[in-house]
C-alpha cells in the first residue's frame, strides 16, 4: 500500500530488443521460473533439516539514493514482456549514492557507502565491491559465528567475477548463495529478497522527508533510518520469508502479487514527500505513542477495528477517496467519468481476527446513498454495535 506522501507515477525502464520478442520473452521467462522453483525447493529442504535455516543468511544489495528523490529502476522495476513506452522525466546528473547492506536475523551491517579515496561518492564496481568486501563486511563479522551463517548476492557483474566469488568462498565456503556460486541464486528474485521487499523501500520511504539539500544530509538520514529500525521488525521481516517460499513452490516459480508489475512504478519525490512538516510530526507522535502501547501489551495492534468507508462505481471507477495523488500543486492530472454513473457506498471494520461488514448505506426505500452523519451514526447503532455482542469490548481500540 502506498503510503500518503508517495506519489504515483507511470514510469518506463527500457527493455533490451530481445525483450520485446514475446517467444522469446515467454521461454527466459519459463527458465527463471524452473530456475526459481529449483531454488525455493532447495530452501525449504535446508528448513527442514535446519528449521532456523533463513535466519543465519546475509541477505545483501546495494541502492541508489539520488539528491533529488528519484528512486531507480534497479529497486523498483517493471517486469514484462513489452515495452509499456512510458517516460518519467529526471534530472541528467543528479548526485547520487551508492549504499549497500547486509541484512539478516540478528540485525543490518551497514550502511556502507562506496567513495573514492578523495571521499566523493561512486558507483559499485568489481574493485571496489571486492574492497567493501575486505575492509568492512568481514571485519563487522567478527563478531558472529561465520561457520553458522549464509551470504546472499545477486547476479550483478561486479559480484559474480571469479576474483569476488573466490574472496566471498574463503569466508563462506560452500555457504554461498550466488550466480557462479556453489548455491545458484535466481535472477528476477527480488520477491526473495528482504532489502528488495522491505529494506529499501522503508529507507526512501523516509529519508527524503525534510528535503535533504546535500548529499552529507542524504547519507546521515540514510544511517539515522537504519540504525533507528527495531529489531523486532527485522525478525518479521526474516519470518516473512519463509511464506514467500510456500506461494512461488506453490505458483510454479511466479512472482509474488507485489512484484507483479504492469507499467506502474512509484516515485519518491522531495518535492513531493514532505507536504506538510505537521503532518509528519503528528505521524510521528501517533507511530511513538503506538509503539509504546505495543511494547506494554505485545498483541496491542491486534486489538484494532481498523475501519473506513469506500465507493464502488458501477463503471468501475477509482475515486479520489481510497486512490490519492497529494501535492503542493494542482498535478493537473483529469479523468474522465459517467456524470450519474451509480455507485455503493461501503463500511468494513477490519482487525485481526475478522472482517466486520461490508454494510452498504441506503435509504429507507432501499436506494444506495453516500454516507453521513445521520447515516454513519445509524449504521454504528444498528449494525456495528450489534455485531461487537461477541466478543471483548473492553479489549479493543476503535479508529
Amino acid at each position: 500500500m502506498l503510503s500518503d506522501d508517495e506519489i504515483v507515477t507511470l514510469v518506463q525502464e527500457e527493455s533490451d530488443p530481445a525483450d520485446d520478442e514475446t517467444d522469446e520473452a515467454e521461454e527466459n521467462n519459463n527458465n527463471n521460473e524452473s530456475t526459481r522453483r529449483r531454488f525455493v525447493e532447495w530452501a525449504q529442504n535446508e528448513i527442514a533439516v535446519v528449521p532456523d535455516f533463513h535466519k543465519r543468511i546475509l541477505f545483501s544489495d546495494e541502492a541508489h539514493f539520488w539528491l533529488n528523490g528519484y528512486i531507480n529502476k534497479r529497486n523498483c522495476r517493471i517486469w514484462s514482456e513489452a515495452n509499456p513506452q512510458v517516460y518519467a522525466e529526471t534530472l541528467l546528473h543528479s548526485e547520487k549514492l551508492t549504499v549497500w547492506c547486509a541484512l539478516w536475523a540478528g540485525g543490518i551491517i551497514g550502511p556502507y557507502f562506496f567513495k573514492n579515496d578523495e571521499s566523493h561518492n561512486v558507483t559499485v564496481n568489481g574493485d571496489r565491491y571486492r574492497a567493501m568486501i575486505t575492509n568492512f563486511f568481514i571485519p563487522e563479522l567478527n563478531n558472529h559465528d561465520v561457520q553458522e551463517l549464509w551470504f546472499q548476492q545477486d547476479g550483478a557483474t561486479c559480484h559474480t567475477t571469479r576474483a569476488t566469488i573466490d574472496l566471498l568462498k574463503d569466508t563462506f565456503g560452500d555457504r554461498l548463495i550466488s550466480r557462479f556460486g556453489p548455491v545458484n541464486w535466481p535472477r528476477r528474485s527480488c520477491d526473495l529478497t528482504p532489502l528488495d521487499y522491505f529494506l529499501w523501500g522503508y529507507v526512501k520511504a523516509l529519508v527524503y522527508a525534510d528535503k535533504p539539500q546535500t548529499p552529507d544530509h542524504l547519507e546521515d538520514n540514510i544511517r539515522r533510518v537504519i540504525a533507528d529500525i527495531l529489531p523486532q521488525m527485522l525478525e518479521k521481516i526474516i519470518e516473512n520469508w519463509t511464506p514467500r517460499l510456500d506461494y512461488i513452490r506453490a505458483s510454479r516459480g511466479s512472482h509474488m502479487p507485489e512484484i507483479i508489475f504492469k507499467i506502474c512504478q512509484v516515485i519518491y519525490s522531495q518535492f513531493g514527500l514532505a507536504i506538510h512538516q505537521n503532518d509528519h510530526q503528528a505521524r510521528r507522535r501517533f507511530v511513538e505513542w503506538a509503539q509504546n502501547e505495543t511494547a506494554v501489551v505485545p498483541d496491542f495492534h491486534k486489538r484494532i477495528l481498523f475501519s473506513n468507508e469506500a465507493h464502488f462505481w458501477l463503471n468501475g471507477y477509482v475515486n479520489k477517496q481510497n486512490c490519492r495523488i497529494w501535492s503542493e500543486a494542482n498535478p493537473q492530472v483529469y479523468a474522465e467519468t459517467l456524470l450519474h454513473s451509480e455507485k455503493l457506498t461501503v463500511w468494513c471494520a477490519l482487525w485481526a481476527d475478522i472482517i466486520i461488514g461490508p454494510y452498504f448505506f441506503k435509504n429507507d426505500e432501499g436506494h444506495n446513498v453516500t454516507v453521513n452523519g445521520d447515516r454513519y451514526r445509524a449504521m454504528i447503532t444498528n449494525f456495528f454495535i450489534p455485531a461487537l455482542n461477541n466478543h471483548d469490548v473492553q479489549e479493543l481500540w476503535f479508529q
